[in-house]
């Protein structure tokens, strides 16, 4: 995991030697001090007690897998619960959930100042940059250890760190703060309202986080297995593009050397229907030997008869879509006479998992994917190719059952008929059992 701030970033182990430099006592004095505050205070993952005596790496934590990353992170560099310890009662949160991608939590800080009604409160939010990042006005710079406007030099410098933390398959998370006073009472159900609106609007960035999370082996050889077996393979993700982007080339999603089409490129061959939609694409058995990288927004524009060219698509990559994009993405390609299976592990994808012509659910998903799932993959992920293999064999030696028995009926010519239709077709014989 990388840390980093508009001006500056560090590896793990010089953010751990600032950390160590600073001091127990400076933890409200330095940005880097600030970026380890939050991650540990906005943050829903704990260590299980039972595993409490083992090294950081070996301890078992309950909660989201990022929200885990960066505790086992934050806990490398010093001890998590010792802030947790000596912050403020926790007085509000809103989960990370899918449609917002950011997660808030919430602290009683001070008493009202002479004059003022209304108590202030200390806000950490974390979560996408690129959902973040309009409500930020200021930024604490590493440098100067002081809080600075966001004027559009730090935006250019922030968005250049998250763009290349992308390409290298990083997913990155904006952490901010903000002091808030609410009006609404905190037992009011009009306050949860309020500072989800009012909670973001004025954002200060304290820094970035990077996570690597590097695909299984086994994912490469599964989605290459498919390939040969004349299956599409296709990544949907909330994830960032370009990080999505530069994990579908790692496991072999995308394939081209350059960059994929967008949706531009769509929209330029939408205008070509219906006469010829295709004229500069090589096109093998109707499909765009090309790669596309598709965003949630831009699924919003496409209508149901523009999606005839996305679906045409030999490699695509959907991102930072939604649970009713990823149903709307099943429902236009098996409108288009495609057979799709759908993975997945998240109550996101119980929809697209119960639309799909196969839903498989990952055995340590969650009990919402697995109840809508048609299997559940008890082994590893490549565990789909033999799934495959066995489910053509079955099919195949049923179709040669019944032209056996077809054949058989019709009486003398059977013979000849049966040999050479076994043979056209590279069908197995049937088995006893």
């Amino acid at each position: 995991m990388a840390a980093g701030f508009v001006d500056e970033t560090y590896t793990p182990k010089h953010f751990q030697a600032i950390l160590a430099d600073d001091g127990a006592g400076a933890t409200d004095r330095s940005a880097h001090r600030q970026l380890y505050k939050a991650a540990v205070l906005c943050n829903g993952a704990t260590f299980d007690a039972a595993t409490a005596g083992l090294p950081v790496q070996e301890r078992e934590i309950n909660g989201d897998a990022t929200d885990g990353a960066i505790l086992r992170f934050v806990e490398l560099m010093a001890h998590a619960s010792a802030i947790r310890r000596e912050a403020n009662h926790q007085i509000f949160q809103i989960p990370f959930n899918s449609k917002n991608k950011w997660m808030l939590t919430m602290y009683a800080e001070d008493k009202p100042s002479v004059g003022e009604k209304r108590p202030q409160s200390l806000i950490f939010v974390k979560g996408a940059p690129d959902i973040l990042l309009p409500t930020c006005t200021s930024y604490w710079s590493a440098i100067t250890n002081d809080v600075q406007p966001f004027d559009p030099s730090a935006r250019s410098k922030i968005i250049a760190i998250q763009e290349k933390w992308s390409r290298d398959g990083e997913r990155v998370i904006l952490v901010c703060m903000c002091h808030y006073a609410p009006y609404a009472p905190v037992v009011s159900n009009e306050f949860g309202g309020e500072i989800g609106r009012s909670g973001i609007e004025t954002l200060t960035i304290i820094g970035l986080l990077g996570l690597m999370d590097p695909p299984r082996p086994e994912s490469a050889l599964a989605v290459a297995e498919c390939r040969r077996a004349g299956t599409r393979f296709f990544m949907v993700t909330g994830d960032f593009g370009l990080t999505a982007a530069a994990i579908s080339r790692q496991i072999g999603i995308i394939t081209s050397h350059g960059e994929p089409d967008s949706f531009v490129d769509v929209t330029r061959r939408i205008k070509q229907l219906p006469n010829d939609p295709l004229p500069t694409c090589r096109v093998i058995d109707n499909r765009i030997q090309s790669s596309l990288v598709l965003e949630g927004k831009d699924l919003l524009r496409l209508t149901e008869a523009h999606w005839d060219v996305p679906t045409r698509y030999e490699e695509v990559v959907f991102t930072r879509t939604t649970p009713e994009q990823k149903l709307s993405i099943v429902t236009a390609f098996q409108q288009r006479d495609n057979v799709v299976a759908v993975t997945g592990d998240g109550v996101n994808d119980a929809p697209a998992l119960k639309a799909a012509d196969v839903g498989i659910a990952i055995v340590s998903g969650s009990d919402v994917a697995i109840e809508a799932s048609d299997l559940v993959l008890m082994g590893s992920f490549d565990s789909i190719i033999g799934g495959i293999r066995l489910g053509r064999l079955v099919f195949q030696n049923l179709q040669s059952s019944s032209r056996t028995f077809f054949l058989l009926v019709v009486g003398p010519k059977s013979g000849p008929y049966s040999s050479m239709s076994t043979s056209a077709s590279h069908f197995p014989l049937p088995r006893s059992s």
